[in-house]
């Protein structure tokens, strides 16, 4: 199980045309796969290609300290 199975889901909303929301609902339906659960790994692809370096290394030793918290 990885770490972002283990978190708490929240809501992100976000606004988009009505056609691309058909066509990602209807993609997602014949791959049998959780609109859902494509956002995150679309999200998780995006934050790996922009994100600052610095940034995950900041969440990744808060999360070490929250984890020795519990």
């Amino acid at each position: 199980m990885t770490e972002t199975e283990t978190e708490k889901p929240v809501f992100v909303r976000g606004r988009v045309p009505e056609s691309v929301r058909a066509r990602f609902k209807a993609a997602c339906a014949l791959r049998g796969q959780d609109m859902g659960e494509v956002l995150q790994e679309l999200i998780m692809k995006w934050l790996e290609e922009h994100e600052p370096a610095s940034v995950v290394t900041t969440l990744n030793k808060r999360r070490k300290t929250n984890k020795g918290a519990s």
